[in-house]
């Protein structure tokens, strides 16, 4: 079990409708960043859900490059 008596269960229900959204709602993007986490867990602070240190920038750093992807350039 999962913190807040959330069951793994639960958290992959709760996954699957954030990864479906973008089926029924184009505006929105999914960024699945699990795999690089695991890879590099040291982004996460000692709780395991909270970006420390050079984690903010390395979070802030994906949101960018994935907004910079969804932005149309004028004209």
């Amino acid at each position: 079990e999962t913190g807040g008596g959330r069951t793994p269960s639960d958290e992959k229900r709760v996954n699957d409708v954030i990864r479906s959204l973008p089926a029924t709602h184009p505006n929105v993007t999914v960024l699945d960043l699990a795999p690089e986490i695991a890879a590099d867990p040291a982004v996460l602070a000692g709780d395991g859900i909270h970006y420390q240190g050079d984690g903010r920038q390395w979070f802030a750093d994906k949101v960018a490059e994935a907004a910079s992807q969804r932005v149309q350039p004028a004209g």
